[in-house]
């Protein structure tokens, strides 16, 4: 074999399976449902680091209004029309 027609680096021959990582081009596109749920997550993951740091320096004002702003953020959520 020639060095022309040896697969090498950058090759799809030479590429691992896809693991789905955002930029593997192989890696399906995400539903409208679900890229939302990902922000939801995000959004309450947010407020959970929030209301820890406050709970690491002490500051129970500041980790209740995280904890706060998480609960009204998901009782304003429906939930009913997620399907697997």
């Amino acid at each position: 074999m020639s060095a022309v027609t040896t697969q090498g680096f950058g090759d799809a021959a030479t590429w691992p399976t896809c693991a789905g990582h955002p930029h593997d081009p192989r890696t399906p596109e995400m539903s409208e449902a679900c890229a939302n749920a990902h922000e939801v997550c995000a959004e309450i993951r947010l407020w959970l680091e929030m209301a820890e740091c406050g709970l690491i320096r002490g500051d129970l004002s500041q980790f209740a209004a995280a904890m706060e702003c998480a609960r009204s953020y998901m009782v304003s959520m429906d939930f009913s029309g997620v399907n697997s």
